[in-house]
């Protein structure tokens, strides 16, 4: 049987009909956006080392590039609900904890 973490995880991420909630739907979208940003960056950086004038001009071309990839991470965490998103995703990929099973007796003989 599930404890209450577990349904409070699943309720975070799923609505009673196994949609995604707004609030995970908004984490995937935000992640994405990151994902993207972050893409461009490496994109430009891969470009840059290909010209060596571009990679003497990456120190500055490059913070307008750093600074998108900050900022779309910085939506992820405040609009994406990040740091609850992934705790709800820790919890449902933890495995199960059972209760010990209690100690065992050990058996008096009166022989």
């Amino acid at each position: 049987m599930p404890d209450d973490s577990t349904e409070r995880a699943r309720a975070l991420l799923q609505d009673p009909s196994g949609r995604p909630t707004p609030a995970y739907s908004s984490y995937l979208q935000q992640q994405q956006n990151h994902q993207a940003a972050r893409q461009s960056y490496d994109d430009a950086f891969a470009a840059a080392q290909r010209d060596p004038v571009a990679l003497q001009a990456w120190p500055v071309v490059g913070r307008s590039y750093q600074r998108a990839v900050d900022a779309a991470y910085d939506r992820w965490v405040a609009l994406g609900h990040k740091t609850e998103v992934e705790r709800a995703l820790a919890v449902l990929a933890a495995p199960a904890v059972e209760a010990p099973a209690p100690p065992a007796t050990p058996s008096s003989s009166c022989d």
